[in-house]
């Protein structure tokens, strides 16, 4: 079946060319490769804006990599912990750089970017335990950063979006504050693309990326898991999803994770949880990447909501 007469006109173009990422036929670095000239079509090379490299020490853990951008000028405001996305095999701190250079000058907050290691060179929880201690090291150099700790904040797209979930989970159970969570196109459970039933939704992973990947992805991302480690790692599985930060959440309508998005953010509303639902109508995973207005309108929605957490 067709879904094309339900992408934005905008989009329509856009979604007959890119392709899909497939983990069987295409080889790994193919897929890493693939998705770094699209973000650098986008938002341009990561050589186009300054940052600091960071290497955050843990005790008896390897170092964490991660990108530090400041304001161009004034007073710092807050910080946003960035966590990349690449279905948590592809993807890196450096091909958000721009993004996250915009993000700090027009916000005036620091924004460290987390460059986690990948499945399937490590395990899926390493990508978590190194952006929970990328949150932890914001908090403790908050004041040298001149910023207040209480004014942290979570960011990340697709499977970034998905580690920022946990992260704000870790961080509660942790008692460590965090203001909100910015949740774009999550990918939030893993038994919502069980090969043993229908999809959820038919109308939905035709374009960019079908529910045939992120099966592969979510395969490889938990074939080490823990059971302790899941409701982390697949924050749907959570049962208590009280006391979480205010969550933003955005996502296409014909978004293959759409479904991830909707119940979650439903979720969180019956747990008392301040949320922001924005579903933009006929466009796919990674929609923002194209120009159209849907793109307009979600980086609208994402400034203001950055906005208000920093009230």
């Amino acid at each position: 079946m067709s879904t094309l007469h339900l992408v934005a006109p905008a989009y329509r173009d856009a979604a007959t060319v890119i392709p899909i990422f497939d983990y069987d036929t295409q080889t790994l670095e193919e897929i890493r490769g693939h998705l770094l000239k699209a973000y650098e079509g986008a938002y341009g090379a990561p050589d186009s804006v300054d940052f600091e490299v960071k290497f955050i020490e843990r005790d008896g853990e390897d170092a964490v990599r991660a990108l530090l951008f400041r304001p161009a000028g004034g007073d710092v405001r807050g910080a946003i912990l960035h966590v990349h996305g690449g279905g948590w095999i592809a993807g890196s701190a450096d091909m958000f750089a721009p993004f996250c250079a915009e993000l700090a000058n027009r916000h005036n907050v620091v924004v460290l970017s987390v460059d986690y290691r990948r499945a399937p060179e490590v395990g899926g929880h390493v990508a978590l335990d190194e952006s929970v201690a990328a949150l932890g090291w914001l908090h403790r150099e908050a004041a040298n950063l001149g910023f207040e700790s209480q004014f942290i904040a979570v960011m990340g797209d697709s499977a970034g979006g998905s580690l920022s979930a946990g992260v704000a989970l870790r961080a509660r159970d942790a008692s460590l504050p965090l203001k909100a969570q910015f949740l774009i196109y999550p990918a939030l459970d893993d038994r919502l693309v069980s090969p043993d039933g229908p999809p959820a939704n038919a109308y939905a992973g035709e374009f960019v990326l079908s529910l045939a990947y992120l099966r592969q992805v979510w395969d490889a991302r938990l074939k080490d898991a823990s059971p302790e480690s899941l409701p982390y790692l697949a924050a749907a599985r959570t049962q208590d999803l009280s006391n979480l930060a205010p969550a933003f959440i955005a996502v296409g309508s014909i978004d293959v994770v759409a479904d991830d998005a909707i119940d979650y953010a439903k979720r969180l509303i019956h747990a008392g949880v301040p949320t922001e639902l924005h579903v933009y109508d006929g466009v796919f995973h990674a929609f923002d990447l194209v120009p159209g207005p849907e793109t307009e309108a979600f980086k609208a929605d994402l400034f203001r909501a950055v906005e208000k957490f920093l009230e």
